[in-house]
């Protein structure tokens, strides 16, 4: 049976979209010109939901990925889709064009077009060497630890709403452990600098990295990020790391990934209340 989700605009009617996730290869076509690992993970039935229009013909849907909304399709549902975001401070809209972006836009005056830049994986593959070498540094920084996630850190990162999404989008340490990893620099035991899987899908896996805001600007998160990379290596993991701003593509850039692509988000044109997830400040 088809879900419905029922939402109240903010004039305040009522509008129906439907559960499209029993119904994944009509909506596929929609969101064909999209370049981004939360696809895979939603489509391999990993990560998220999607809803649309019409399950019989969707002219428009949205996949929510957590702060993550894929909208594409017919503009005239632009009002639909923002209501599946529209409780959440930290969401990220991406839509399939600019013309779907200002129809968001004018449906919503709080928002406000970002860009985000996409990367790929180095053709030739990661210089091991220079990530083991990034890697070493943790040896001289004194009272900082590099760790791999363990139940106890999994926790940890729970506590905090910055580094909550290093871990929330599995059910629990358990699905962690069997899906996804991550590396974590400790302060006396506390988190300060991180990199994770945010998700996954059979060939690859999304990075999360972010730094507590008073540790930014030491070099801590590119020492994550490259323990996180060289696990990948192992693995024989597909990385993606999606650039939230400049900094985090240049950070991206050192650990050897290759710019692809800018392209145009939404988000809350007021100061968040807190970061989104995917490269926050690091």
């Amino acid at each position: 049976m088809q879900g419905f989700f029922f939402a109240e605009s903010k004039n305040g009617e009522k509008n129906v979209m439907k559960c499209a996730d029993g119904v994944k290869n009509k909506i596929r076509p929609l969101f064909a010109g999209f370049y981004d690992s939360l696809m895979f993970s939603y489509f391999d039935g990993v990560f998220g939901t999607a809803f649309c229009d019409d399950t019989t013909a969707p002219t428009a849907a949205v996949i929510c990925c957590g702060d993550f909304y894929f909208a594409a399709g017919d503009k005239s549902c632009a009002a639909d889709m923002l209501t599946f975001c529209s409780d959440n401070k930290n969401a990220v809209i991406v839509p399939d064009s600019e013309e779907l972006a200002k129809a968001l836009c004018a449906c919503d005056g709080q928002l406000e077009m970002v860009k985000r830049y996409h990367t790929c994986p180095p053709e030739n593959g990661f210089d091991v060497d220079r990530l083991r070498e990034t890697v070493s540094r943790a040896q001289n920084m004194g009272q900082f630890r590099l760790s791999m996630i363990d139940e106890e850190l999994y926790k940890k990162a729970l506590t905090e709403q910055w580094s909550e999404s290093f871990v929330c989008n599995f059910k629990d340490f358990a699905d962690f452990s069997a899906h996804g990893f991550g590396f974590v620099l400790t302060d006396n035991g506390r988190i300060v600098s991180g990199t994770s899987a945010f998700s996954y899908y059979d060939k690859g896996v999304e990075i999360e990295v972010s730094t507590r805001k008073e540790y930014r600007l030491k070099g801590l998160a590119q020492i994550t990020a490259a323990a996180f990379l060289l696990e990948c290596v192992r693995r024989g993991l597909t990385p993606h790391w999606d650039a939230r701003n400049l900094t985090s593509l240049s950070i991206a850039q050192k650990m050897g990934f290759v710019f692809r692509d800018e392209y145009i988000a939404l988000e809350l044109s007021l100061i968040h209340i807190s970061e989104p997830t995917r490269q926050a400040e690091i």
